[in-house]
């Protein structure tokens, strides 16, 4: 329900947007806003573009969210697991001692 009106608002945003007629894309934001009262953020934040996220004051600086969203990701996904060798991998972990001893 809610997710489906997100997923039309991004599709209006970015044909919006790509458009040289401002006019339009106005009335886009003005509907937007509008219509945010009555969606969750969250959702919103997670589809719909920087810039219009901005103009209808979801985020207050559209780079300074990009940068915060970049961190995120790159902590999420490229942060290096420890685990202990010696308890958690026994094999691997003789098999390492073997060759360094030979």
């Amino acid at each position: 329900q809610q997710t489906d009106l997100v997923d039309m608002f991004a599709v209006l945003d970015i044909e919006s947007s790509t458009k040289e007629d401002v006019k339009d894309r106005e009335i886009f934001i003005k509907v937007l806003e509008s219509v945010t009262k009555n969606i969750k953020h969250d959702i919103l934040k997670e589809r719909l573009e920087y810039d219009t996220l901005e103009r209808v004051k979801l985020i207050s600086n559209s780079k300074q969210f990009n940068t915060k969203y970049v961190r995120t990701r790159t902590k999420l996904f490229y942060k290096q697991q420890k685990f202990n060798l010696l308890r958690e991998e026994n094999e691997g972990y003789n098999k390492l001692m073997t060759e360094l001893a030979n």
